[in-house]
């Protein structure tokens, strides 16, 4: 299994930081990113079209705990070699 980092400093608690990862469509703290779309308004099931570059990926929401401060999401679409991805923030 192949493991991504992405590490970003963000000044202010954990309730701060938790304001910026929990909004699934504004990745400005994420490096990289030239812009972000969400084809649904919130919650489970919502798509996001992260581009950058030449790439654009989309990605699904499949869990936003609050409590654990925690975001899964797999790789729906997009060109890169991946099968079976599930990001955890």
């Amino acid at each position: 299994m192949a493991e991504f980092v992405v590490e970003k400093e963000i000044e202010g608690g954990v309730d701060a930081v938790w304001g910026f990862v929990a909004d699934f469509g504004g990745l400005s703290w994420a490096p990289g990113i030239e812009s972000c779309e969400v084809e649904r308004p919130e919650g489970v099931g919502q798509i996001r079209k992260v581009k950058t570059g030449p790439v654009e990926i989309h990605e699904r929401l499949e869990e936003i705990d609050p409590d654990a401060r925690r975001l899964r999401y797999p790789i729906v679409q997009g060109p890169l070699p991946v099968d079976n991805s599930l990001a955890t923030v």
